[in-house]
């Protein structure tokens, strides 16, 4: 059984919406349209009331009939959408008509941000939306819905038909929720996220608590789960993601205060999901964007979202369409569901041949979902203290402990609960020209932990390193990898992505932690700007950059003595700043040994540097790494959203790892290879410790994390760019 479904169309913009030949090639059993099918309004919304409303206070009927007349006319171009049209005939002429499901967002009940009780946080009811106007509203997508529903629809969309008084029309006594159905197995609910919604601040005193489903909808919604292994869950909303500018999802970052700002229906989903003990897979759109959400909690729920079927620009913004197919095959114990999210790419379009953002198999059982859930997009690989620990790890932090532990002058042991203490927070300024050397190993109850001061001397750190080329040599790891993590990382979660790369590519990792702009809050734009900043700060920071050269030179210098074990350096994201900023002391290709290589060149000490979704200006980076003459890879994703952000707020040059690969600009000692739009990678950042990647990314990546040879052309890379093609520009 196939379910297809996304949202977002804006027919004014985009006439022509080749995502819906894309849908039906797909054969879905299920279509699901989930809200904003038209935009009254489109943009950035910055007045307080929003402007249809204030037309309809100043006009009063008028106002009204003039809203229904426009939001008619925009239904209309949307029915006349050729592939749209087609693909609606399709499926209501080889499917039962109840199994297309539709419902709506804010944009097709009334502007942006509406809340359909209730009034807004400040006291008003700028965006609540009147009774007569939700009465209209609720009519004109009735009449849009019936349209595609019936096989024998005419190609002009129907006429408007309402009653001469607008203005007294009563509101809706329910939403537009629509009963539990069952497809070969598995339970369907689709749900009205708009009509019964409050402000999160709610002040109302009939209503001191927000809500979002309604009382009614709610309870049907529990009602439902638990009667089949498997239950979907739709909605327009989804239960949380990451906007920079803002948050429409169930729940949301917390306040100023630190006051928790979810809506309460966030929480009890989870309760009655988790109640149930059977899986549920929530679907959700309105972020333009694909975006997998993974588990939701500690419950049952799992996220989906897609969005962006057919929106036109906005200033330079570029909206490529997007949706989702979810393929459930049942069997007797319970059953598989593969998660694609495509999108297609807009230059040209190409219906037939989708990129797939993310692709995630999962399988339910009896008792709810079996085995390990992919982590959501963005979420941090983190280490965390009551965790087993499989193997012993070493790490070198050039971050200086907290202020409650600078000045301890002895070796620490925590236990696995307290490790982070060391340095969570604000760094004490240190002068030691050393990184710290911190040490793990398994224990009855997780782990131990000890950090160990350098007291200026290479002692600790050598024998840190030693220690870990010695394991790499007993446990048959082909490779020791200086790992540099990137932006926003905390100790935690630097060494927890360290682990990672260890289990995934079979090798010994040495974490490198740093200041990475970690204790800043990035819920807004101010304050990711400022964390940023600190990276940067951090980053160019004279005691960072010389302890991790120091680092370096150290890891190539007992490296020397193992030349059975490869020596790899992956850096990744704003971690380049700092690599770069602590290699640059070598201009040229004698620099480095010239500093205790005993005058072996780069190459035959550093078997590879991997530079992946890396933060430093392309423009430079060729003389760089052609004077350090260091075997190296590029990884470049140009569709990498958070390298956008970054860019953005740096306003300077455009990061390499999101450029495109131009031949007169490439380093001489290096390959690059152009990871975007291949299945798995969409906006990603991550894609290195991701799982479920095709085969030939897979093979790519570990093959350089292992430093094993790339003779190109590499296995499974064609030799030209294009539209979900895999690619390697090289000048070797």
């Amino acid at each position: 059984m196939k379910i297809a479904f996304t949202s977002c169309m804006d027919a004014e913009r985009v006439p022509r919406q080749p995502v819906w030949q894309a849908i039906q090639n797909e054969n879905p059993d299920v279509l699901l349209l989930l809200g904003d099918q038209i935009y009254m309004d489109w943009g950035l919304s910055l007045g307080r009331v929003p402007k249809w409303k204030k037309v309809i206070e100043r006009k009063g009927e008028k106002g009204l009939r003039l809203f229904a007349q426009e939001m008619h006319r925009r239904y209309g171009l949307q029915w006349q959408v050729p592939e749209f049209q087609a693909l609606m005939r399709w499926f209501v002429g080889n499917r039962p008509p109840a199994q297309l499901q539709v419902t709506w967002d804010e944009h097709d009940m009334a502007w942006n941000n509406a809340y359909g009780e209730g009034v807004d946080g400040n006291g008003h009811d700028d965006r609540t939306v009147p009774g007569a106007v939700k009465a209209v509203a609720q009519r004109l997508f009735h009449q849009f819905v019936g349209v595609l529903r019936d096989p024998a629809s005419p190609s002009s969309y129907p006429p408007l038909d309402l009653p001469a008084d607008l203005i007294s029309l009563p509101a809706p006594t329910q939403g537009i929720e629509g009963a539990p159905f069952e497809v070969n197995g598995v339970r369907l609910v689709v749900l009205d996220e708009r009509s019964y919604r409050t402000h999160r601040d709610h002040p109302d005193s009939a209503a001191p608590q927000a809500r979002l489903l309604g009382p009614a909808q709610q309870a049907m919604l529990f009602d439902a789960l638990g009667q089949a292994d498997l239950t979907v869950v739709a909605g327009s909303s989804p239960l949380r993601h990451g906007y920079l500018l803002g948050h429409q999802g169930w729940a949301a970052p917390p306040d100023a205060s630190g006051r928790t700002r979810d809506y309460p229906d966030y929480q009890a989903f989870q309760d009655a999901a988790s109640a149930s003990g059977k899986a549920v897979l929530y679907l959700a759109g309105d972020i333009h964007k694909n975006a997998w959400g993974g588990q939701i909690g500690s419950s049952p729920i799992v996220q989906a979202v897609s969005s962006g079927a057919a929106l036109g620009n906005m200033f330079l913004k570029r909206f490529d369409p997007c949706y989702g197919v979810v393929t459930v095959s049942p069997d007797a114990g319970g059953g598989a569901v593969e998660v694609a999210l495509k999108r297609l790419d807009t230059l040209p379009p190409t219906p037939d041949n989708p990129s797939v953002d993310s692709l995630r198999v999962l399988r339910y059982g009896r008792a709810g979902w079996e085995g390990a859930i992919p982590a959501a997009d963005g979420d941090a690989v983190r280490f965390e203290g009551t965790a087993s620990l499989d193997r012993d790890m070493s790490v070198l932090c050039l971050r200086g402990r907290t202020r409650k532990f600078s000045r301890t002058s002895v070796a620490l042991e925590f236990d696995g609960n307290n490790f982070e203490t060391l340095y969570h927070g604000d760094p004490a300024e240190t002068e030691d020209e050393y990184a710290e050397v911190v040490r793990f190993s398994p224990a009855p109850d997780g782990l131990r932990m000890q950090a160990l001061r350098s007291y200026n001397n290479s002692d600790p750190q050598t024998i840190l390193l030693r220690e870990a080329f010695e394991r790499a040599q007993q446990n048959g790891r082909p490779a020791v990898v200086l790992y540099v993590h990137g932006f926003g990382k905390s100790f935690a979660d630097g060494v927890g992505q360290g682990l990672a790369l260890s289990k995934k590519y079979e090798v010994e990792t040495v974490p490198v932690s740093w200041s990475a702009g970690e204790t800043q809050d990035h819920s807004g734009l101010l304050k990711l700007l400022g964390s940023v900043l600190q990276g940067q700060e951090e980053a160019e920071d004279f005691w960072t950059t010389g302890r991790l050269r120091n680092a370096v030179l150290a890891f190539g210098q007992v490296g020397m003595g193992y030349s059975e074990i490869r020596k790899v350096i992956v850096v990744r994201s704003l971690g380049a700043l700092p690599f770069f900023g602590a290699m640059s002391t070598f201009r040229s290709p004698t620099g480095l040994h010239d500093y205790g290589w005993g005058g072996r060149p780069p190459h035959q000490v550093i078997d590879r540097l991997v530079l992946s979704a890396a933060a430093v200006p392309v423009n430079d980076h060729a003389k760089w790494l052609d004077y350090w003459g260091i075997p190296t890879c590029v990884t470049i994703n140009r569709d990498d959203a958070k390298l956008k952000i970054y860019n953005w707020l740096e306003l300077k040059q455009v990061p390499l790892g999101m450029s495109e690969p131009v031949l007169h600009r490439l380093a001489l000692c290096a390959r690059y290879f152009d990871c975007t739009q291949l299945p798995g990678i969409g906006l990603d950042h991550d894609y290195l410790l991701r799982d479920q990647l095709p085969p030939a990314l897979e093979a790519l990546n570990r093959a350089m994390v292992r430093g094993e040879t790339m003779d190109p052309p590499f296995n499974g890379f064609s030799a030209s760019p294009g539209h979900g093609n895999y690619y390697q520009a090289t000048n070797v």
